[in-house]
C-alpha cells in the first residue's frame, strides 16, 4: 500500500511540475502579447494625435474637406458617365475626368459649398411656403 501511495505521490509531483511549466509558458506568452498590444497602441496614438492636429487646424480641415468633396464628386461623375465599363479608352478617359473634377472642386470648394448652401436654403424656403 505504501508502495502504491509512493507511486501516486511521485506521479502527482510530476504532474504538478508539468502544470507549473505550462503556467510559466502561458504567462510568458501573455506578457509577450500584452507588450505587442501596447506597442501597437502607441503607434495608433501617434497617428491619431497627428490626425487630430491636422483635422482641427482650420486651414487643413478646409483643404481636407475640399479634397474629399472633389474626390467624391469626381468618382460619382465618372460612374455616371462611364459606369463599370472595362474598355481601356473609357477607363482612361473616366480617370482623367475624375482627376480633373477632383482638382477643380478641391481648389474651389468654398464657393461650391456656399452655392450649395444657398440652393438648399432657397429650396427649403420654397418648401416651407408651399406647406404653409
Amino acid at each position: 500500500m505504501k508502495e502504491q501511495n509512493k507511486i501516486k505521490y511521485e506521479e502527482l509531483q510530476e504532474m504538478i511540475i508539468i502544470h507549473e511549466e505550462q503556467i510559466t509558458l502561458l504567462k510568458n506568452q501573455l506578457i509577450f502579447q500584452i507588450r505587442k498590444v501596447v506597442d501597437e497602441l502607441q503607434h495608433i496614438n501617434i497617428i491619431k494625435n497627428s490626425l487630430n492636429d491636422t483635422i482641427f487646424n482650420n486651414e487643413s480641415s478646409r483643404k481636407i474637406g475640399g479634397s474629399i468633396l472633389g474626390l467624391g464628386i469626381g468618382f460619382v461623375t465618372k460612374k455616371l458617365l462611364f459606369g463599370n465599363h472595362k474598355g481601356l479608352i473609357k477607363n482612361v478617359s473616366g480617370n482623367i475626368i475624375e482627376f480633373a473634377l477632383a482638382q477643380l472642386i478641391s481648389h474651389n470648394a468654398s464657393p461650391i459649398l456656399q452655392a450649395g448652401k444657398s440652393l438648399l436654403n432657397i429650396f427649403m424656403d420654397k418648401r416651407k411656403k408651399a406647406t404653409s
